[in-house]
């Protein structure tokens, strides 16, 4: 078994505990039909990360895919600690992800080339090579001319002099004048 036929990942993980530990605590919760094996990789000599191989059909996996998706993470609680400044039990978890399998490379047969190649025909194609039937009223309304436009009464016209000077209002001026903005005061 390798990393990549795990399907659940414990990301990080105190370097305490081990592959068997791991292993026991999940069947103590789902029971000792679904973790098939733990491979272990140390991270750093604080952490390591576990890759889970479970039983594909068993429920719990289904269980623990929805809370992954729902909340990005499942957690597992695995041992409870004294806690001295609130002076309560503590729960520890691991954060479990589902590992997404990366593509593998393979090659294409001719028939997904030409799935590929050639799109199905949709439903506006005929399928025969018959011409269309053409009446005189389509083949009228299909070459005739464009209609002139016309301006309704509707249609709001402004006509405009020409260019008008601009003319400075108070509102305009917010800053002052330019001698307001020197101190003439002397120290």
């Amino acid at each position: 078994m390798s990393i990549a036929d795990a399907t659940l990942i414990i990301e990080h993980s105190s370097a305490e505990c081990e592959a068997d530990y791991v292993k026991s605590k999940f069947d103590q919760i789902f029971g000792p039909e679904f973790v098939i094996d733990v491979l272990e990789e140390v991270i750093t000599a604080g952490s390591k990360k576990f890759y889970l191989i479970v039983d594909q059909d068993h429920p719990a996996l289904m269980r623990i895919t929805d809370l992954i998706h729902e909340n990005a993470f499942a957690a597992i609680v695995y041992k409870k600690e004294w806690d001295r400044t609130t002076r309560t039990y503590k729960e520890i978890y691991w954060k479990v992800v589902q590992q997404y399998n990366a593509f593998t490379p393979y090659l294409m047969n001719e028939e997904q080339l030409a799935e590929l190649l050639l799109p199905p025909p949709s439903k506006l194609e005929r399928s025969t090579n018959q011409p269309a039937p053409c009446t005189p009223m389509a083949r009228d309304e299909e070459f005739a001319p464009p209609t002139a436009m016309v301006r309704s009464d509707t249609d709001v016209c402004i006509t405009i002099d020409g260019p008008t000077a601009m003319v400075r209002s108070e509102s305009d001026n917010v800053f002052g004048t330019p001698r307001e903005l020197f101190r003439t005061d002397s120290y």
